[in-house]
């Protein structure tokens, strides 16, 4: 578990010139329900859309965890948001993107 956790760390740490470059997004559709539903790239299925913890932002899921799906911007509104908010720490913030990346494998 411990060197899962690892990989999920320098992975988050790689990624983060990805959030840099992720664009802007479109507030108006980010944070509100879709209205539209999506469908999984994997499998098609319709996917449920949530908002990830108090940052108000929401994503899509695949039901049969293919993954989650984020928008452009998306990546880096909730970079910002969980930064920003006092009552997360890194290790909380670590174990949600844990908990997104390792249950969808």
């Amino acid at each position: 578990m411990k060197e899962i956790l690892e990989q999920v760390s320098h992975k988050v740490e790689d990624d983060m010139q990805a959030v840099e470059s992720d664009g802007h997004a479109d507030i108006a559709h980010t944070l509100a329900p879709s209205r539209i539903a999506r469908s999984c790239p994997a499998c098609s299925k319709s996917m449920d859309n949530f908002k990830f913890e108090e940052t108000g932002v929401w994503v899509d899921a695949c039901p049969d965890n293919h993954g989650i799906w984020l928008d452009r911007g998306e990546l880096r509104l909730l970079a910002q948001r969980t930064q920003s908010q006092p009552e997360y720490d890194a290790g909380e913030v670590m174990d949600a993107v844990s908990d997104l990346i390792l249950g969808s494998l």
